[in-house]
C-alpha cells in the first residue's frame, strides 16, 4: 500500500523566540568595533580563510533535542517573525513575508499610467481595503480612472443597516487591479493565475461582519462561537449590534450574493480575496495557529450540485479543482508532498456537506492542515435567503463552495525542510535563490573581487534567477555563510581573487553540507554559469521533495488492529488503515491517542477491506495522526 500515496504526475504565551540571542544594543557595537579595527588595520575586508563558527548572533536548538524550539529558534534567527503585543498575534518580518508574497507572486508588475495619487486611500501596502471612505470620494476616484481604461465600478457600499455609512465598503474585481505595494500597480502571481485561468476574480469584503450573520447557520456559529473576536464598542459608544472580527466569510459573502444573483445567468459566480482573518486561538504557535493570520479565501455559487461538485473536485469551473491547485502548488513549488483526501464527517469545516483537504507530514511527524476546500450545499443559500430564477423559472437556492490556504504554509515549509543550520528554502518559492559572498584579503584586491561579482550577479540576474550580493565589510565571511545557511538560501556562490585569476567561482548547495556540497571552478562564462546555476536550483528543488516524500512514507504505517494504530502513533507515527466505524468510535480514538483521522486518501487501494475498529466491511482507508 505505500504506493496509494505517492503522486508521481506531480513530481515533474510568549518566550523569546530565540534565548541565546544577543542583545541588539551589543551587536551593534560589536559590529562597529570590528569595523573599525579593520580601518585602521588596513584591511579592506575580513580574511578570507575564515568559513565557518564563531560568529553566530545566536544558536537554535538541535532538532532532535526539541522540535519546537528549534522551531521558534530558526523563525527568531531567520528573521522570519517575531511576536506581537498581544500574546497568540505576531509580527511577520520582511524575509518572512517575502516568503508569503513568493507564494503568490510570479514577479509580473505592471503600472497602469497616470494613476491618480488618491489611489493610496483605496488599498494599503499589503492590498487590504483602508476603511473609512465615503463612496462620494470612490466615485470621484472611478471617474479619475476612466481615462486609464479600468471600470468605472470601483465599488459599492455595504448595505449593513446597523453600520455608519461610512463604515464598510467592497472592493470591486476592477479596483482590486489597483494597488497592491505602488500606486497603480497590481502583481500576477501563482496562486492568483491558477486561480484567474479558472474563472475566478479578485474582491474584497470588510472584516467587521454583524454578529446576526453569524447567527444564521446554525452549525456555523456553534463551530466557530469559541474563537470569534467581537467588537462591542464603536466611536466610544456601545453598538446596536455586535461586530464580529472576520474569521472566515461565508455569512457576508452570502449576504452579498443575494443581491447579486438573481438569474441563472448570473452563474456561475466565482471570488477570490486574499485577507487577514481573526480567531481567538487557545494555543498558539508562530505561522501555524495565530490569533490573526494572512489567507486567500474562494468563495463560489452555482445553479447545480453538480457543477458545485465539480468546483470542488476537478479542473475548469471545479471545487476539488482547488484542492488539484494547491496539491500541484506544494508538490512543484513548495517541494511538500501532501496527501489530498477528504475529511471525516466530524473533522468537516462547520457549515459544509464536504471538506477535502491537503495533509502534510512535519519534521517531527505531526500532521499540518495545509489548504482546504469545502463543498457548503445550500446550507448558507438557504440561511441567507440566496436564490435564482432557473431556466424553468423556477426559484432555487444556490449551491456553494469556499476553499482556503494561508500563512500557516510558510510554517509547513520550515518545518518540512528546515535542519539545526535553520531555513532551507525550495528554490521556486525562495526570495533569494542565490547570494553571492565576495572575499578578499588585502585592499588592492577588493576592486577587481567587486567587479567580478557585479559581472556575475548581472549574468544570473538577466537569466532570471533570484540574486543577493552581501559585500559588507562590518561581516566576516564566515558570518555570512551561517546567516544565509540559517536563511535557507539554496545556493551561496563564493568569489575571490583567485577565482577572478581563474574566471571562476566556488559553487554551495544549502541541502548538501560540507565539502560535499562545494564546487570549484565553476566557469563565470555566461552560458556555462547559467545553466549551472539553473541545474543546481533543479536538482536542490527535487532533492528536497524526493527527501520529503522518502520521510514521510518511511513513517506511515499500515494497520490492521486497533491495537497497532495505538502502537503506531505512540511512536510518532502516522496510522494507515480500513475504516467505517462511527462518529463515536472516531472520537473515542481521539480521547484515547489524540490522533484524528486527518483524511481519506482521494487514492484508495482496491479489493476487500475490514475496518480494524470494528471488523465491519470498510471502504476505504483513513489516515490517523497527530496533528497541528
Amino acid at each position: 500500500m505505500a504506493s496509494l500515496l505517492r503522486l508521481p504526475s506531480l513530481l515533474s504565551p510568549c518566550k523569546p523566540l530565540l534565548r541565546r540571542r544577543l542583545p541588539a544594543a551589543r551587536l551593534a557595537a560589536s559590529a562597529a568595533s570590528r569595523g573599525q579595527a579593520s580601518a585602521a588595520t588596513g584591511a579592506a575586508a575580513p580574511a578570507a580563510t575564515e568559513t565557518r563558527g564563531g560568529d553566530r548572533e545566536g544558536q537554535v536548538t538541535p532538532r532532535s533535542v526539541d522540535f519546537n524550539a528549534w522551531y521558534t529558534d530558526v523563525i527568531a534567527a531567520a528573521e522570519l517573525a517575531d511576536y506581537g503585543p498581544v500574546r497568540g498575534t505576531m509580527v511577520i518580518r520582511p524575509y518572512g513575508y517575502a516568503i508569503w508574497e513568493a507564494i503568490q507572486v510570479s514577479a509580473r508588475v505592471h503600472l497602469l499610467p497616470h494613476a491618480p495619487s488618491c489611489v493610496l486611500a483605496l488599498v494599503d501596502a499589503t492590498g487590504h481595503c483602508l476603511i473609512g471612505l465615503r463612496l462620494t470620494l470612490l466615485v470621484s476616484i472611478s471617474e479619475a480612472w476612466l481615462s486609464c481604461g479600468v471600470y468605472a465600478l470601483l465599488a459599492i457600499k455595504c448595505p449593513f443597516s446597523r453600520m455608519p455609512p461610512h463604515l464598510a465598503f467592497l472592493l470591486m474585481p476592477s479596483v482590486w487591479k489597483l494597488g497592491v505595494k505602488n500606486v497603480g500597480a497590481f502583481c500576477l502571481d501563482y496562486l492568483n493565475a491558477k486561480f484567474k485561468e479558472t474563472g475566478h476574480s479578485n474582491m474584497y469584503f470588510p472584516q467587521f461582519i454583524p454578529y446576526s450573520f453569524i447567527e444564521k447557520e446554525a452549525s456555523h456559529v456553534e463551530g466557530f462561537s469559541p474563537e470569534l473576536a467581537l467588537v462591542t464598542i464603536g466611536g466610544g459608544k456601545e453598538l446596536e449590534e455586535k461586530l464580529v472580527v472576520r474569521p472566515t466569510s461565508e455569512t457576508i459573502v452570502n449576504h452579498m450574493f443575494t443581491k447579486w444573483i438573481q438569474s441563472y445567468r448570473d452563474l456561475p459566480l466565482m471570488i477570490n480575496q486574499w485577507v487577514n482573518v481573526t480567531r481567538w486561538e487557545m494555543r498558539t504557535k508562530p505561522f501555524i495557529r495565530t490569533l490573526e493570520f494572512l489567507w486567500q479565501e474562494g468563495h463560489t455559487a452555482h445553479a447545480t450540485l453538480e457543477e458545485a461538485e465539480k468546483e470542488v473536485d476537478s479542473l475548469i469551473f471545479q471545487a476539488m479543482q482547488m484542492i488539484d491547485v494547491y496539491t500541484k502548488f506544494a508538490y512543484e513549488q513548495a517541494a511538500i508532498p501532501v496527501i489530498p483526501g477528504r475529511k471525516s464527517r466530524v473533522e468537516t469545516f462547520a457549515g459544509a456537506n464536504r471538506t477535502y483537504t491537503i495533509e502534510a507530514m512535519m519534521g517531527d511527524k505531526k500532521a499540518l492542515q495545509a489548504g482546504t476546500s469545502h463543498n457548503l450545499g445550500q446550507n448558507f443559500s438557504r440561511a441567507f435567503g440566496t436564490q435564482f430564477m432557473d431556466e424553468n423559472g423556477q426559484i432555487e437556492h444556490v449551491w456553494q463552495t469556499s476553499w482556503a490556504i494561508s500563512t500557516r504554509f510558510v510554517g509547513g515549509i520550515i518545518m518540512t525542510h528546515g535542519d539545526d543550520a535553520g531555513l532551507m528554502l525550495p528554490p521556486r518559492i525562495a526570495p533569494i535563490q542565490v547570494i553571492i559572498v565576495p572575499i578578499w584579503k588585502k585592499g588592492d584586491e577588493k576592486a577587481a573581487v567587486l567587479e567580478a561579482v557585479d559581472s556575475v550577479q548581472k549574468i544570473l540576474n538577466e537569466a532570471g534567477i533570484r540574486v543577493k550580493v552581501d559585500d559588507s565589510e562590518l561581516r566576516t565571511p564566515g558570518w555570512k555563510f551561517n546567516h544565509y545557511e540559517m536563511k535557507g538560501i539554496p545556493v551561496r556562490i563564493e568569489i575571490g581573487p583567485r577565482d577572478v585569476t581563474n574566471k571562476s567561482v566556488v559553487v554551495s548547495r544549502r541541502d548538501v553540507p560540507g565539502k560535499q556540497g562545494k564546487e570549484f571552478g565553476v566557469s563565470m562564462e555566461p552560458s556555462i554559469l547559467v545553466n549551472h546555476i539553473k541545474g543546481r536550483l533543479d536538482d536542490i528543488q527535487a532533492s528536497l521533495l524526493q527527501k520529503a516524500i522518502t520521510f514521510r512514507d518511511s513513517n506511515i504505517v499500515d494497520v490492521s488492529s486497533y491495537g497497532e494504530l495505538k502502537e503506531a502513533i505512540s511512536e510518532g507515527k502516522w496510522a494507515r488503515g480500513p475504516w467505517s466505524a462511527s462518529d463515536a468510535d472516531e472520537l473515542k480514538v481521539k480521547e484515547e491517542t489524540s490522533a484524528t483521522i486527518r483524511c481519506y486518501p482521494f487514492e484508495q487501494p482496491e479489493g476487500t477491506k475490514k475496518c480494524f475498529m470494528t471488523g465491519n466491511p470498510a471502504e476505504e482507508v483513513a489516515i490517523f495522526a497527530k496533528s497541528y
